[in-house]
């Protein structure tokens, strides 16, 4: 198991399992996904990360619509793009026997 560290990043966790990693993103709870290999394992993080957040994103909208009068404000113009900036740190993984 090996975390990645970085300010203004994500953590995320891989566990070796039988079968290859288990990826697992810290600050989102249930955020996971597997690969048979580290890369693979990475690549597949990384989307279902950026799953997870568009949905916290859609629904942090919605709530707001619901809430809040915006008058001339048009929110379907909020780009998820242009407010969300993820980066995930470049992780290394120790050799395993």
């Amino acid at each position: 198991m090996m975390t990645g560290e970085s300010s203004g990043a994500l953590t995320v966790i891989f566990h070796a399992c039988e079968d290859g990693f288990v990826a697992e993103c810290i600050e989102l709870p249930g955020c996971l996904s597997e690969g048979e290999t580290m890369e693979e394992a990475e690549n597949n993080i990384r989307e279902a990360i950026d799953a997870c957040l568009s949905v916290l994103f859609e629904d942090c909208l919605e709530r707001l619509r619901s809430r809040v009068d915006f008058g001339q404000v048009n929110l379907k113009c909020v780009s998820k793009q242009e407010r969300l900036s993820v980066q995930i740190p470049r992780l290394q993984v120790p050799a395993y026997a």
